[in-house]
């Protein structure tokens, strides 16, 4: 049978919908195994401290499960050591299994810090990392401002605190992993007592072999994507777009990968052969009548011109705006309904709302949209979303 290689831009939203778990609640199950089925379809979750309506893990989350809690992923994280902190596109969190497959990112990762270390002249940490390693055996959990080891350092950037460089570095190594945070503040445990024995080692016997799986599982964490440079290929080991370009030829040669077009967009797209058979299937699913608050760093809007083509909505995430250069707000939600984005929100920054979402300012992109019936769904998702 002969396979199909173009599709409408109609059909990749609804996929694309469908394949973020963005059409109905609790489509990848309840609880902890929900949540947990959901990192196993998209495998990395970019991890952002900024808390407004929820870290950026929460509400990506909290759009997908009805009676996600904040406290069932620090659990996760934290106690059942599910789920680890990581670096893949960039900060992230991601299944423990996967962990020793990142050594090649590590390394890189590591061989970066000391870079960054010397330009902020807290090289000195370096010689203490066989002693702050110790201590960290000798004390499990163990937080940055546990010990001051002062730097002399004038930079603005980073801590000036020894030890906690030092910690962190060892983190980049990988021979400490996270095991609890308090807000952002993170502790630190030796990995051998926090990764599973059989997930330490990497099954990967070449660079090459790495390459494969991880252009492979990039291609998952966004369900289709385009071989260009932009945020989906962020992350160390993707800085040459041209080896991108070659791996997923190699993948499309041993029928891993394949590759399709979208009607009125000039580059071909690309998703592993099983998004392939799930695209191909979507076309019969219905879209429900649902509204949905999207996270900033949502994968499912990693690429914001991927996002405009896909969708005709201009998204920027102006965190780091200066003020007076915003168009909308500081941090701004766009609010999803079907396969189209209505509006986008700002979430109230007002200390008072107790953790609570509270919409500040609402914009819609078409007028028609600034309707009752989307008023009621948006009251709604607010109800929800602090239930």
């Amino acid at each position: 049978m002969t396979q199909k290689t173009i599709f409408t831009k109609a059909e990749i939203r609804k996929f694309l919908v469908f394949y973020f778990g963005l059409n109905e609640f609790d489509s990848f199950g309840k609880g902890k195994e929900g949540i947990l089925n959901y990192f196993g379809r998209v495998n990395s979750l970019q991890f952002d401290p900024i808390d407004i309506a929820g870290r950026n893990v929460d509400i990506i989350l909290k759009s997908r499960f009805n009676s996600f809690s904040r406290s069932l992923l620090d659990e996760l994280m934290y106690q059942d050591f599910r789920i680890v902190d990581g670096f893949d596109k960039e900060a992230c969190i991601h299944l423990v299994k996967d962990w020793g497959n990142f050594s090649y990112v590590r390394q890189e990762l590591s061989e970066q810090n000391k870079k960054i270390m010397l330009y902020r002249n807290t090289t000195d940490a370096l010689d203490l990392l066989d002693k702050v390693y110790q201590h960290v055996l000798e004390h499990p959990g163990t937080f940055g401002s546990d010990v001051k080891i002062k730097s002399e350092s004038t930079n603005s950037w980073g801590s000036s605190n020894l030890f906690n460089s030092a910690l962190n570095q060892l983190w980049t190594e990988g021979k400490l992993s996270i095991s609890s945070r308090k807000g952002s503040i993170k502790s630190y445990s030796a990995t051998e007592t926090v990764i599973p024995v059989e997930f330490q080692g990497s099954n990967h016997n070449s660079h090459q072999d790495f390459m494969e799986w991880y252009v492979l599982r990039r291609l998952e964490a966004l369900g289709i994507y385009w071989l260009k440079r932009g945020p989906g290929w962020l992350g160390v080991h993707f800085g040459d777009i041209k080896q991108i370009k070659s791996i997923a030829q190699n993948l499309v040669e041993k029928g891993l990968v394949v590759e399709v077009e979208i009607d009125g967009m000039k580059d071909k797209f690309y998703l592993t052969k099983a998004n392939y058979d799930l695209l191909l299937n979507s076309s019969d699913l219905t879209l429900h009548d649902n509204l949905r608050f999207i996270a900033p760093l949502d994968n499912f809007i990693w690429d914001r011109a991927l996002v405009e083509e896909l969708f005709d909505f201009d998204y920027k995430w102006e965190v780091y705006v200066p003020e007076s250069k915003r168009k909308f707000g500081y941090y701004v939600l766009p609010i999803l309904y079907e396969d189209r984005f209505i509006g986008r929100l700002e979430p109230s920054r007002d200390k008072k709302r107790v953790n609570k979402l509270e919409i500040n300012r609402l914009w819609f992109e078409n007028p028609e949209d600034d309707n009752l019936h989307f008023k009621i769904l948006i009251d709604e998702e607010v109800a929800r979303f602090n239930g």
